[in-house]
């Protein structure tokens, strides 16, 4: 069931069952959260990780899920449940713009 996504998008589970309720993406809000992403770029250019991870996912997770986004909620969320949604929130919201235009 891992990265499902509902009729209407708003919605993903996990592969460890738990899900997530997205709130609708302002523009305001998608700019402010990729603001604060901080890659870090191997040698050849590409991009290998992301810097100051857990303070990243947090704030996208704080930022974008519509219930269950409190501290002590998500302090009960694992490691491996953090990072695959963060990385599902990324799939979901920015599919398609792997090649922006210039």
């Amino acid at each position: 069931m891992a990265n499902k996504k509902d009729s209407n998008n708003k919605s993903i589970t996990l592969k460890s069952g738990r899900k997530m309720n997205l709130k609708p993406l302002t523009l305001e809000l998608r700019d402010d959260l990729l603001d604060n992403v901080e890659f870090v770029f191997g040698e050849d250019g590409s991009v290998i990780g992301v810097s100051a991870m857990q303070k990243t996912i947090t704030k996208w997770l704080k930022g974008l899920l519509a219930d269950n986004n409190s501290d002590s909620e998500l302090l009960q969320w694992s490691m491996d449940e953090r990072t695959e949604a963060f990385k599902s929130i990324q799939e979901h919201l920015f599919l398609g713009e792997e090649n922006p235009s210039t």
